[in-house]
């Protein structure tokens, strides 16, 4: 089989689903959009296979591979006024009913963000996923699902902000980033590949998910539409799936 053709294969086989992974479809969707926000929007947050775009990444340029959790895209912002909440699609409708307000409630989201407006906190929250739980616990026969944070937004610049100055940001509002596989320069296919199977890290319990890449200070990457980031979906999760 041409090396190339295999590529194409397990670029297919690892597409991943692009509905929210929640356990109730119908209940968290349309029903609980709310209205956008006036002047501004939150990002649509979705990355491309690192099996399309290896070729972009810079000989020895240093990056870095994060655990990609299996969960549900979640992001807000606070702008001066109000917290908004967002799934990957739709922002939600404030209810301590919904799984991601129940989120941005338990963690004080909208307070601790005051002290950046008009940024957008990006994470993945785990926990609900059957097989998937990872360190989320379940108190007075009630699932408390937690969340990962991987990426800040500035609105103003219109930038992500550089891994280091992310994590610094997460370390001062005691918010928890997503768990770091590798730091280093890019070596080769072979090696990288290898930091998307195995164990979870954040508690060993099942499969990890795969990773996601980005170089230590973001670049941009007119391939992408944008920024150099990329996702690796393990073949051992497709394989359990």
């Amino acid at each position: 089989l041409d090396v190339r053709d295999e590529e194409k294969r397990l670029e297919k086989k690892f597409e991943e689903e692009e509905e929210d992974n929640i356990p109730d479809h119908g209940k968290f969707k349309r029903a609980d959009a709310h209205k956008p926000p006036s002047g501004w929007s939150i990002p649509y947050y979705d990355l491309e296979s690192a099996r399309k775009f290896l070729h972009l990444l810079k000989e020895n340029e240093e990056v870095i591979l994060v655990e990609k959790l299996h969960g549900s895209n979640f992001s807000c912002c606070y702008d001066s006024n109000e917290l908004w909440v967002k799934s990957r699609r739709f922002y939600k409708k404030l209810s301590p009913d919904d799984m991601w307000w129940d989120i941005a409630i338990r963690y004080d989201l909208e307070t601790k963000l005051q002290k950046y407006p008009m940024h957008v906190f990006f994470g993945e929250i785990i926990g609900q996923i059957k097989g998937f739980r990872y360190d989320a616990s379940v108190e007075n026969n009630k699932l408390l699902t937690k969340i990962y944070f991987f990426d800040i937004f500035n609105i103003a610049s219109g930038r992500y902000l550089d891994y280091d100055d992310r994590n610094l940001i997460l370390s001062e509002l005691g918010l928890q980033k997503a768990p770091e596989l590798y730091r280093g320069p890019w070596t080769t296919k072979e090696e990288m590949y290898k930091f998307a199977e195995g164990k979870t890290t954040i508690n060993g319990a099942h499969l990890r998910e795969g990773w996601v890449l980005s170089p230590v200070k973001e670049r941009y990457e007119p391939h992408l539409n944008g920024r150099l980031k990329l996702k690796l979906v393990g073949e051992g999760y497709n394989l359990n799936k």
